[in-house]
């Protein structure tokens, strides 16, 4: 029997590297590891499309601006519409600035 994995406690460490990665740079790129074990652990343990989606957004802005910061993180993960998440997803690639990306967050 293969022993246990404690996913939860996984994935608040991965979290906290994360907000550790945007106070450090230089981290970046152990970061981007750690992110891509997040997405893959929130598919396994049963996330939404949204979630996923919400995820993603904030994973592209944090790649073109270095920092998303934390109340735009909390209305992002908080949209739950698929269709709204795809419009905020090009927005994402095609914004000048996360001012811009945040007057068309709802």
């Amino acid at each position: 029997m293969s022993p246990s994995i404690d996913y939860i406690s996984l994935l608040k460490e991965a979290y906290e590297e994360m907000h550790r990665f945007f106070a450090n740079p230089e981290t970046y790129e152990q970061a981007f590891e750690r992110r891509q074990y997040i997405f893959d652990l929130k598919l396994i343990m049963g996330a939404t499309k949204a979630e996923y989606k919400a995820e993603s957004i904030v994973y592209t802005l944090g790649r073109r601006f270095r920092v998303v910061p934390e109340e735009m993180q909390t209305k992002l993960l908080a949209v739950t519409d698929v269709a709204d998440l795809d419009r905020l997803m090009a927005l994402s690639f095609d914004c000048q600035s996360l001012d811009e990306f945040a007057s068309q967050l709802r």
